[in-house]
């Protein structure tokens, strides 16, 4: 039986990543999920987190934004609207997205579209947690 399955990794840019792996952690709006080889068929929403992925052992870490994750006969596809590893993260800007959203979500006014300034907040804080944690 297969103990690898392929995965891609799609922005509306580029194929960020795309290549054979033994585990794949990604995040749901009901929390993380594990994927291995040869389990059931699943498509569901993920939310801004790091990834965890492992290529011959080796485990590897990424910040994805929101999207939808897709696995069938061996076959995960990942798109979401951003992929970063954590040398592409500007911790500077991330931390100042952070601020900005959390004072939007202060102002209590009918001007700020707070379903927005959450998910830039939660994309604020996976690129902070995969710069501080890993």
């Amino acid at each position: 039986m297969n103990k690898k399955f392929h995965l891609t990794i799609v922005t509306p840019d580029n194929i960020y990543y795309e290549g054979e792996i033994d585990e794949l952690v990604v995040t749901t709006e009901k929390g993380p999920i594990g994927i291995l080889a040869n389990r059931l068929s699943i498509i569901t929403a993920v939310v801004p987190s790091v990834i965890t992925y492992y290529e011959d052992g080796n485990k590897k870490v990424l910040f994805t934004s929101s999207g939808v994750f897709k696995f069938r006969d061996n076959k995960a596809v990942l798109m979401v609207d951003a992929c970063e590893s954590k040398e592409e993260i500007d911790k500077n800007r991330a931390e100042a997205a952070l601020e900005r959203s959390k004072n939007r979500l202060k102002e209590h006014s009918d001007k700020v579209n707070v379903a927005r300034a959450k998910m830039a907040m939660a994309r604020a804080m996976g690129r902070l947690n995969l710069v501080d944690k890993y």
